[in-house]
């Protein structure tokens, strides 16, 4: 009995340590992003801790998803949504682009640059180091993908974008990764083909939770080292 005691004591003191050291991680994450202004002063500590938390609760089981599409036969198509487990900036997990074309893809990465469009080989190779991977989403809804790309192509020229984490969604004077693909979707396709957060704040693993039934953004390929 006493041997029981004294486990349940052990467990509950380290899940105390843990929620602790969560907590700890999460108000210097926040307070790095205010000091150098890439989150807006006006994102409250619960917004941004929830939208923490549901990245991390959804990253295992979008980990774990698979497509039957091989890597040979696979074709990127504009709209398409790619999602890594490679951490951009600051430890906040995820990253997402847009493909634009069926060769380029959109995406910001950091403060010290704007929005910047590559070839979707280079973002392949850049975001599969070091055992990462990159899901490839896409609309089930016919021509939502072009629209999209268009919408985010009309919208995203030049080097006048900055990343910032924000709650203004319509905005593109200041951005962040996946705040770009829902923008091109929610404005570019249809008001109904994706849904906001109650944080107001867009994850990069959200994505495809957030796509409705009928626009809904279906895994289909997967890129690993």
């Amino acid at each position: 009995m006493r041997l029981s005691v004294s486990l349940l004591i052990f467990f509950v003191l380290a899940y105390l340590i843990f929620i602790c050291l969560e907590n700890a991680s999460h108000n210097a994450a926040i307070h790095r992003g205010r000091a150098t202004s890439f989150i807006n002063d006006a994102v409250s500590k619960n917004q941004f801790d929830k939208m923490i938390s549901f990245q991390q609760s959804i990253h295992k089981a979008q980990a774990d998803e698979n497509s039957d599409v091989d890597t040979e036969s696979f074709q990127l198509e504009p709209g398409d949504i790619l999602i890594s487990n490679a951490s951009m900036y600051s430890g906040i997990p995820g990253h997402a682009a847009l493909a634009v074309s069926d060769d380029t893809v959109l995406h910001i990465t950091n403060p010290s640059s704007p929005t910047t469009r590559l070839s979707f080989d280079q973002f392949v190779s850049q975001f599969t180091k070091d055992g990462k991977w990159i899901k490839i989403y896409r609309s089930k809804y016919p021509g939502a993908g072009q629209k999209a790309a268009d919408w985010a192509n009309r919208n995203y020229k030049g080097n006048q974008h900055f990343y910032r984490i924000d709650t203004n969604l319509s905005s593109t004077r200041w951005t962040y990764c996946s705040k770009i693909i829902f923008q091109a979707y929610k404005y570019g396709v249809s008001h109904e083909s994706i849904y906001a957060p109650g944080s107001h704040i867009i994850s990069p693993y959200a994505l495809p939770s957030l796509s409705s039934s009928a626009y809904h953004f279906d895994l289909i390929h997967t890129f690993t080292s």
